[in-house]
Formats: C-alpha cells, structure tokens, sequence
C-alpha cells in the first residue's frame, strides 16, 4: 500500500521533528483494521525536489535521513495482538502507476 505525503504543505515545525516522526505520526493514524492486510507500507513524499534539473537541498538532505531510518518496523495492536508492518520511505520524483 502507498501512503502519499505533501511533504512541501507540511508544517515546518513538523517536518522540523524528522521523516521518522512524521511516517510515525501518519502511520498511527491509520486504524488497525485497515492495517492488518497489509505487511509492508511505502510512504512517497511529494515535494518540488529539482531545481534546475538539480536536486533542491532540501532533496538532498531528506535522502540522506531517509536512508538512516527506512525502512522502519513499527507495531500495531489489532484484537489484542501486536503486529509488525514494514514502512519504507521514499521520495517521489514520479506517479505510481
């Protein structure tokens, strides 16, 4: 399953706390029984990543934390057990089809 992020609409104080606290927040918004069929999630961040033809800083920066903490494991409750979803993180430079 894709989870789609307007990364640029995010407020700053919020993407000032990191990717891994926003996936975590989004993530926990979900309800457990739209999770459960699910073992894997991607999360795309749509933003204006090139300038240019160049990546933006703010690209560049956002790979480099990415790749620290994707993919992350997190642990849900679903009738009274915890279960484990796999979230990987990426940048969109296109739509997935």
């Amino acid at each position: 399953m894709y989870i789609l992020v307007d990364f640029d609409n995010l407020d700053k104080g919020f993407k000032r706390k990191g990717v891994e606290h926003i996936a975590n927040h989004i993530v926990r918004q979900f309800d457990s029984d739209y999770l459960a069929p699910h073992s894997e999630l991607t999360m795309r961040l749509y933003g204006g990543w090139y300038e240019s033809k160049k990546p933006t800083r703010m690209a560049q920066d956002l790979v480099i934390e990415i790749q620290k903490v994707s993919p992350i494991i997190f642990k849900y409750k679903h009738f009274g057990e915890y279960k484990p979803i796999k979230l990987r993180i990426e940048l969109a430079y296109s739509l997935v089809c």
